[in-house]
């Protein structure tokens, strides 16, 4: 009966392992497939920012001139007026949450300054973009539609 026990028991131990493994593959394997879909869509066209919170404050105003285009290669490039600024974003999973960040090349005193963060994806759609950052200090939640 004790032999019998044991091999029930290795038996279900390596099932499991198994199980796990498999969940684990296909978790990575759709967080890449989501991901894929998440970058077509980001590159699909020209943004602008409809809606900035910062910390209750609505700054939205502030962003009403610029159109953001990102491209393949996961670089930006926002246009306002006759001017032109560079950075590069990027998007991924981190703890099962899509990750959106931004690296705008802009000294601190310029308002895109603001947006060079790791921000958390809310959703993805073709024609709209929400992400948060929420922290105990700093929340902000952004609003990109297409333009």
């Amino acid at each position: 009966m004790k032999i019998l026990l044991r091999i029930l028991v290795i038996l279900l131990s390596v099932f499991f392992l198994f199980r796990c493994s498999s969940d684990d593959a296909n978790n990575s394997s759709d967080d890449e497939v989501y991901l894929e879909i998440a970058r077509n869509r980001i590159i699909d066209g020209d943004w602008i920012a409809t809606f900035f919170l910062d910390n209750s404050q609505n700054r939205t105003l502030e962003f009403e001139e610029y159109s953001f285009n990102f491209h393949n290669d996961k670089s930006i490039e926002i246009t306002y007026d006759l001017n032109n600024y560079v950075g590069s974003w990027n998007v991924f999973v981190v703890d099962e949450k899509l990750k959106f960040h931004m690296m705008i090349d802009v000294p601190d005193i310029n308002i895109l300054y603001e947006l060079n963060e790791n921000w958390e994806v809310q959703y993805i759609l073709e024609d709209r973009i929400v992400i948060k950052k929420s922290e105990l200090v700093d929340s902000k939640i952004l609003h990109f539609s297409k333009n």
